[in-house]
């Protein structure tokens, strides 16, 4: 019995993780920039999956373990999380695109703020920031793309 339910967990789970290929990088056309929006493995908040929005246009469903790549032209762009979970913060950011350049911006759940037992959830903090290229480089390399 123990087994099976450990069994359905893991199958629950591995559905709410980024399954696509592992990190790649896009090679932009000529003139435009790479934003990549990922997010780390964890274990909390695992099974949420923030909606990404560049300028208010969606981009995709980031997993966990997962990255999104935006080709983009060069300029200034807010780029948004946020999902319709109880106990979920919309957080967005700024990001400055230059052509022939990589971006990278980052979902991160941070602290427990509380727990709401009337509405069973959780709430954390949510953060979204640009990352460093050489920092970026080495948390997405195990990622896989967010197949939305």
């Amino acid at each position: 019995m123990i087994r099976k339910i450990l069994l359905i967990s893991v199958l629950f789970l591995s559905g709410c993780a980024a399954s696509g290929p592992l990190f790649s990088e896009v090679v932009p056309a000529e003139g435009k920039g790479v934003l990549y929006v990922y997010r780390s493995n964890a274990m909390v908040n695992c099974c949420v999956s923030p909606v990404i929005y560049i300028n208010g246009a969606e981009s995709g469903s980031l997993k966990n373990g997962g990255y999104i790549p935006v080709v983009l032209d060069p300029g200034t762009y807010e780029v948004a999380a946020e999902n319709t979970s109880v106990g979920f913060n919309k957080v967005s950011t700024k990001v400055e695109i230059v052509a022939g350049k990589s971006h990278y911006v980052k979902w991160y759940i941070g602290d427990l703020v509380e727990i709401d037992f009337l509405a069973y959830a959780s709430k954390y903090e949510y953060h979204l920031f640009p990352v460093d290229r050489g920092l970026a480089k080495n948390e997405i390399s195990g990622l896989k793309l967010s197949d939305s």
